[in-house]
């Protein structure tokens, strides 16, 4: 099952410049951590994020920071989300720790 942990939107000002996305969040399992995080822009899929930690008999927390460079995306308004889908076989829960954070820049071109 598939968790939403961020659903924003934005607006891009130019139609020429990039956008740099990065996702900080730190995950925390009484278990292994085994997820797929993604991060879509207009419900488009942009970047696949997966992570296989098998622990035994041990706790697991780790510090998670996916990022995407985006190019060719238009200007106007956007929505982008950061989606977590746990894939524990044993199905533990795997808890997104409070402090996560979604940056968007727009990454403008110099003069030419």
């Amino acid at each position: 099952m598939a968790t939403t942990i961020f659903d924003e939107s934005f607006d891009k000002d130019d139609n020429d410049s990039a956008l740099r996305v990065l996702v900080y969040a730190t995950l925390y399992s009484p278990d292994d951590i085994q997820f797929t995080g993604y991060i879509l822009l207009d419900d488009a899929i942009k970047q696949v994020c997966p992570a296989n930690i098998i622990l035994v008999d041990r706790q697991a927390q780790i510090p998670l920071t996916p990022f995407a460079y985006l190019e060719g995306v238009s200007a106007g308004r956007h929505n982008i989300k950061f989606v977590v889908e746990n894939q524990e076989a044993d199905n533990v829960l795997l808890t997104i720790k409070a402090g996560a954070t979604l940056e968007v820049a727009e990454i403008k071109r110099g003069a030419r």
